[in-house]
């Protein structure tokens, strides 16, 4: 479809008529009306702005919007020097220049997403609190540049509209605000859970910022009410078990009661058994540790975190039975670590940054490993290949100078 019939597309294509006479004079009145405009509109207003607009519905809010500021005349006579999208940067343009910093930050924050925006999620893209986040999206709904909150689950949720998105974006995208907005988003969602069923990835990603904010109470109040409508939803209990273990200090003895719920009721989030294992390690049961992650592994065999939860938790284990002289158990024990650490190591051209510090933590505990089993040239071998991958890794001068002495072939290791 367009307003406009291209050349040698006339049989290919729909052509859409702007709105005329009355239905373009009714419209133009429902925006005034809408936006608070309280300013005389003659017939000769109307007229123009129809005709400057080609009655496009899109271009003559755009254009209501931006007689808030000057007067009609002037608003008609800018956007006929430019016409169609030109107009509309124009427009959104004079806006901008009007706005708070704090307003324009919280308009771009809003943009930079995908698609439904929580108040939480922009405190956290802008680093604003709570009412400075709230007094600029008031300012923001006075100029509808963005629209009353909706409540979805029980939590205020902003939707920019797509036409105002793609123009703030295209206005703003080369300026340094816009970059950090989205710089600070691609950090922020980087790090969130990604689930298929877009009303519990919603919701997971709110007690997610509640939690960074330190709001656990809150965190678990939005999950307990989503519980009430998604009833033994097993992501939505893992995730309540984290909140639990992210708690300060952390409150274990539910977060384990939840994630053995979540397990139970066939949960396949791969994260949710990180943070289980994790948290049994830190407790210092490594046995279950190891079972937990291996639980994981079932679901997911793949995952590198997990192998290397697995095989950290399976060496510590051993490291328990060697103190009790139980010398046949840790040695299965530190085979079966092997194992996985060996499987969660990635090639060295397959390995991605963020994979860095996996594989570094992964080599280290490989060389311990070995180190106990005394395979010398396992040591050599995985040090060598640790040494030369992460030569920026500090526990590589530490670890050569304390095992130098039992495998003298690390010497040659600069």
């Amino acid at each position: 479809t367009s307003r406009r019939t291209l050349f040698g597309m006339g049989g290919t294509m729909t052509h859409v008529e702007g709105l005329l006479g009355k239905d373009g004079e009714g419209f133009i009145r429902s925006r005034q009306r809408l936006m608070g405009l309280n300013v005389t509109l003659t017939a000769k207003n109307i007229n123009d702005l129809l005709r400057v607009t080609e009655g496009s519905p899109l271009f003559i809010t755009d254009l209501i919007r931006l007689m808030r500021f000057i007067s009609p005349n002037d608003a008609i006579s800018a956007w006929a020097k430019r016409e169609g999208h030109e107009a509309r940067r124009f427009a959104l343009g004079r806006e901008l220049e009007l706005l708070s910093r704090e307003a324009k930050s919280v308009l771009i924050a809003g943009c930079v997403t995908s698609g439904v925006t929580s108040r939480v999620e922009l405190e956290s893209i802008t680093g604003y609190s709570s009412d400075v986040v709230i007094s600029a999206l008031h300012e923001l709904n006075k100029l509808f540049l963005s629209p009353k909150p909706r409540v979805i689950e029980g939590e205020e949720r902003y939707e920019i509209s797509e036409n105002v998105r793609l123009l703030v974006r295209d206005v703003q995208g080369g300026t340094e605000l816009f970059r950090r907005m989205e710089a600070a988003y691609k950090a922020v969602s980087g790090q969130l859970p990604r689930i298929r069923d877009p009303k519990i990835d919603g919701i997971v990603r709110q007690a997610v910022f509640k939690v960074r904010q330190r709001d656990y109470d809150d965190a678990r109040k939005l999950l307990e009410n989503a519980l009430v409508i998604f009833p033994n939803q097993p992501v939505l209990i893992g995730f309540l078990g984290w909140v639990f273990k992210a708690w300060d200090p952390p409150r274990v003895t539910e977060a384990r009661e939840l994630f053995r719920r979540a397990d139970s009721l066939g949960v396949r989030d791969s994260q949710m058994y990180r943070h289980w294992a994790g948290m049994e390690g830190e407790c210092g049961d490594w046995s279950t540790a190891a079972t937990v992650a291996e639980k994981g592994l079932s679901k997911d065999g793949d995952d590198k975190e997990l192998l290397f939860l697995a095989g950290y938790a399976r060496s510590r284990y051993a490291k328990v039975l060697l103190g009790s002289a139980q010398m046949v158990g840790a040695r299965q024990e530190l085979l079966k670590a092997k194992d996985y650490l060996r499987r969660a190591l990635t090639p060295a051209d397959e390995l991605l940054a963020h994979g860095r510090t996996l594989n570094a933590k992964a080599y280290r505990a490989m060389v311990l490993v070995c180190e106990k089993l005394g395979l010398a040239e396992d040591v050599y071998r995985f040090f060598e290949m640790w040494a030369e991958e992460h030569p920026e890794d500090k526990a590589v001068r530490s670890e050569r100078d304390r095992i130098v002495n039992r495998f003298p072939l690390l010497r040659a290791v600069q």
